[in-house]
């Protein structure tokens, strides 16, 4: 889906166009959720996720270091998604990191 790249307004926008659960990649660990939808929020790197572990919900970096398989990651990703789709709660759920924002400039006239 075509959204803006301002993470608020991104997440809004893949709602409203009917999005049930957001996956967001990070890299250096920004800590939006929605108020609307659960928002996982993923990093590749593991520095990132050991000083943010507390925010972030999944780490990929093991595919990056040979310790795990790309469809190793891919099924532990899809198990944190049906987990979150049953009732569980994203970190962001957990913090109260719940915003909603429209970006009016990139908006179609």
């Amino acid at each position: 889906m075509d959204t803006t790249a301002f993470d608020a307004a991104s997440v809004t926008a893949k709602v409203a166009g009917g999005c049930q659960i957001v996956v967001f990649t990070t890299g250096l660990g920004n800590p939006i959720g929605c108020a609307i939808a659960p928002v996982i929020k993923m990093t590749g790197n593991r520095e990132t996720y050991k000083k943010l572990s507390d925010m972030l919900d999944f780490d990929s970096s093991a595919s990056l270091t040979g310790e795990s398989t790309i469809g190793e990651l891919a099924d532990a990703l899809m198990q944190l998604v049906l987990s979150i789709c049953s009732g569980d709660q994203v970190m962001a759920e957990i913090n109260g990191a719940d915003v909603v924002s429209i970006d009016q400039h990139h908006m179609l006239a």
